[in-house]
């Protein structure tokens, strides 16, 4: 089966979506991850192994450009202006800290102190 370039398009939204979800980097629930992956599987078997193992590389890389793109506008802005990521950097480590203080006042009530 030979997939042109609608079917491309419309495979690749459902592969990304899909991709998210089976992807090890992210925190996912088991089911919804098991969906996922029988959805995948029933892809692949309906639009044939080579034509899924291309697409669904094409929406791998296309995920890692886009991984790389945001990390790299993130370092530039580190170098462009470095008070907003000092302010950013504050921000998020009193975040750290709030979550830290929680995790501890909900261990402190689980044990019963």
């Amino acid at each position: 089966m030979v997939l042109y370039n609608n079917q491309i398009c419309r495979c690749t939204g459902y592969l990304r979506t899909f991709h998210s979800l089976t992807c090890e980097l992210y925190v996912v629930v088991e089911d919804l991850k098991a969906l996922g992956d029988e959805v995948l599987s029933q892809l692949r078997s309906l639009i044939g192994v080579n034509e899924f193992v291309q697409v669904y590389n094409l929406v791998r890389q296309q995920v890692k450009d886009q991984r790389e793109k945001r990390k790299r506008a993130q370092k530039l802005n580190v170098l462009v202006d470095p008070e907003r990521n000092a302010k950013r950097k504050i921000r998020l480590n009193l975040k750290r800290q709030a979550q830290k203080k929680r995790k501890i006042v909900q261990d402190k009530r689980s044990r019963g102190l």
